[in-house]
């Protein structure tokens, strides 16, 4: 069996990152069952050969680009409990954390979205690198709160519970195209469950 490289020089980095890029874009088109390795290699513009010095085999790929892919979303999520006061301004902060978290999900390419959703319902390592970004972000949201000295009982429950429901909230509003007034009422409602989790 080849041995995996782990590309030190530009050029290699770049092709290993090509080879990342094509496979996402055929994963997306086509589902990750109906992908081959070597459709993988023409989009990147390699050989099948070159596929595997990089990568032990097609669900290696997957993972790889899925890593890619949850940073580009989950990285301005993390960013953005930065900019949140929750501690001057609970509702507001909330508020921001949603309509950025809806915009991290608002890709142009919606099919790309459900397909990379399905493939962490139906991969099991998938769907691991899935929680385990979404439980990062659960943690830091938990974080923020506390540094501003916002405390519940039960608050690791209570946040992922309000995460979860933003989640849905963000897969609803870009598949279903709601109105901007369906929308401003959802996000409404959430932050009254929002309020009411910590302030009743």
């Amino acid at each position: 069996m080849t041995e995996i490289r782990q590309p030190i020089k530009r050029t290699s980095i770049e092709k290993k990152q090509k080879i990342i890029n094509a496979g996402l874009q055929v994963f997306s088109e086509k589902g990750y069952y109906n992908t081959t390795t070597a459709e993988i290699a023409q989009i990147a513009g390699v050989s099948t050969g070159i596929v595997y010095n990089y990568f032990k085999d097609k669900k290696d790929i997957l993972l790889q680009a899925l890593q890619v892919c949850f940073e580009n979303t989950f990285k301005p999520i993390l960013n953005a409990l930065n900019q949140c006061d929750f501690r001057c301004d609970f509702e507001g902060s909330i508020r921001k954390f949603v309509l950025i978290c809806l915009q991290a999900h608002n890709t142009e390419n919606k099919f790309a979205h459900r397909e990379i959703m399905g493939m962490c319902m139906l991969d099991q390592d998938a769907g691991a690198l899935l929680n385990q970004k979404e439980n990062n972000v659960i943690n830091a949201i938990i974080k923020a709160l506390s540094d501003n000295g916002i405390t519940a009982p039960n608050i690791t429950a209570k946040i992922k519970i309000l995460y979860h429901i933003i989640r849905d909230f963000c897969h609803t509003a870009i598949f279903e195209n709601h109105s901007e007034n369906y929308i401003n009422t959802v996000l409404n409602e959430i932050l009254e469950i929002a309020k009411n989790m910590f302030f009743s």
